[in-house]
Order: structure tokens, then sequence, then C-alpha cells
């Protein structure tokens, strides 16, 4: 028999590759317009991480960053004084920068 624990910790990981493996659930939220933005986040990331190693995991940070920004930098990496400085200013708890 499954303890409660596995069945949710199985449930979670279902989940997460359903939504996060190819960013699908965050495109639609910011298409349709529910996360409050009019930039067009998904293309601007898609061109963004179009040369990503992890390509997913680069998606997911983006459209994050992005829906809070409303903009992307130029370009496949780096950042460019004044292009998106919110985007490039954002940190992660380890002081690193969060937005790919």
């Amino acid at each position: 028999m499954l303890t409660m624990a596995a069945v949710q910790k199985t449930f979670a990981l279902l989940v997460q590759q359903q939504v996060f493996a190819s960013g699908t659930m965050q495109r639609q939220l910011l298409q349709t317009g529910a996360a409050g933005n009019t930039t067009d986040c998904p293309t601007l990331c898609d061109a963004r991480c179009a040369l990503a190693g992890r390509a997913n995991r680069c998606l997911q940070f983006c459209l994050i960053c992005c829906s809070k920004c409303n903009c992307v930098p130029s370009g496949t990496y780096g950042y460019t004084p004044g292009d998106c400085d919110c985007y490039a200013n954002l940190k992660n708890s380890k002081g690193t920068h969060k937005c790919p």
C-alpha cells in the first residue's frame, strides 16, 4: 500500500513534468493576459532561449521574469545596460541572476 507522502510526491512530480516541461501553461496564461501584461513573452523567451542547453528551464525562468518586467533583453545571452534593466537586475535567493 502506498503512503500518502509517496502519493503526494508522485503527483507533484507528474504535475511538474506536465506544467514545466514545455512551458505550455505559462504561455497560455501570458497569451490570454492572465498574468496582466501585454508583452508577447512567449515569443520573446523563445528567441532568448533558442540556443540554451537546457531550453525548457531557460524558457520557464524567462517567462517568469518577463511576466514581472514586461520585457526581455535582446540576444540569446548577457545583458546590455538600458536593455530591460528590470530583467537583468532580478536576483535569486543566492544573489545571482534569476533570469536567463
